[in-house]
C-alpha cells in the first residue's frame, strides 16, 4: 500500500495488528518508517523507542531513529544515533552519505571527517567522499591548500559534477590563483550553476565572473544570491545534485 501511495491506509492497517499484537517490534519498525515518511517525527520516534525495547533496529529504523532525535533536539543522542548506524556500513552503503549529512548538520565534523577517510581506505577513488571530506576540512578550519587536492581529484574522477567544480574554482580564489580558478569556472555552463553553491561561494563566484568580464555567469550568480535558499551545511542530498 505505501509503495502505491496509500500510506495513510498501510498506517491504518498495521494499527489494527498493532492492537492485537502491541510487542510486535517489527510492526512497529515499519509503522515508525512510515509515519517518518509522511513527516510525523514525534510519533515516529514513539514507535522506534518502543520497538528498540522489543528487537534490535534495522538500518533503516535506526537512521529514522536518529533523524527524529534531530526534530526533537535531542542532537547529542542524535549524533550518537547516526555513528551507531556508521559502525553497520559497509564500504558504499548508501547511508553512509545520509549519517554524514545528519553529523554535519549537528556540526559534528570531526566524525563527518573521519568517516570519510574510512571510506577513501576501502575506495579510494570515491569523488562524494573526496568531496565531502574537503567540506569537512574547511569546517574543521583547515586552509584552502590543504583541501584543494581533495577538489582536483573529485573533479577528476567526475568531471560532470558542478558543485566539485565550483568549490574547487572557489578555493583556487582563497589562494588567489584566479587564472586556475576562472579555467574552472568558465568549463560550468551557465544552466548548470543554478543551487550549487552556498551564499560565501556565490559571492567569491560572482566577483571572480566579474573580474574576467563573464556576463553570463555573472548575471547567473548575481540572481541566484537576490533569491538564495541555504542548502543543508552537510552538503547532503544526492551525489550530484
Amino acid at each position: 500500500m505505501h509503495r502505491r501511495g496509500f500510506t495513510r491506509g498501510a498506517i491504518d492497517v498495521l494499527e489494527v495488528q498493532l492492537a492485537q499484537t502491541p510487542d510486535d517490534g517489527h510492526l512497529r519498525q515499519v509503522r515508525a518508517l512510515l509515519l517518518y515518511h509522511l513527516g510525523r517525527l514525534t510519533e515516529a520516534l514513539r514507535d522506534v523507542e518502543q520497538a528498540q525495547l522489543l528487537v534490535p533496529l534495522d538500518s533503516a529504523t535506526q537512521f529514522v531513529y536518529a533523524e527524529c532525535l534531530v526534530h526533537e533536539d535531542h542532537h547529542e543522542l542524535a549524533g550518537d544515533a547516526y555513528l551507531a548506524l556508521a559502525e553497520r556500513c559497509e564500504p558504499g552503503d548508501d547511508f553512509l552519505p545520509l549519517v554524514q549529512r545528519g553529523l554535519g548538520r549537528l556540526g559534528r565534523w570531526e566524525d563527518v571527517a573521519r568517516l570519510c577517510r574510512q571510506a577513501l581506505d576501502h575506495t579510494p577513488d570515491d569523488d562524494w567522499q573526496l568531496y565531502l571530506l574537503s567540506r569537512a576540512s574547511l569546517h574543521l578550519g583547515q586552509p584552502a591548500d590543504a583541501v584543494v587536492p581533495l577538489l582536483r581529484r573529485a573533479v577528476y574522477l567526475a568531471p560532470a559534477v558542478e558543485r566539485y567544480r565550483a568549490a574547487l574554482a572557489v578555493q583556487l580564489v582563497e589562494q588567489r590563483r584566479c587564472d586556475e580558478a576562472y579555467h574552472q569556472l568558465r568549463q560550468l555552463p551557465v544552466a548548470a550553476l543554478d543551487g550549487i553553491c552556498c551564499k560565501g561561494c556565490l559571492r567569491r563566484l560572482l566577483e571572480l565572473a566579474m573580474a574576467y568580464g563573464d556576463s553570463p555567469r555573472a548575471a547567473a550568480f548575481a540572481a541566484q544570491l537576490a533569491s538564495f535558499v541555504p542548502q543543508s551545511t552537510a552538503d547532503g542530498g544526492s551525489h550530484h545534485d
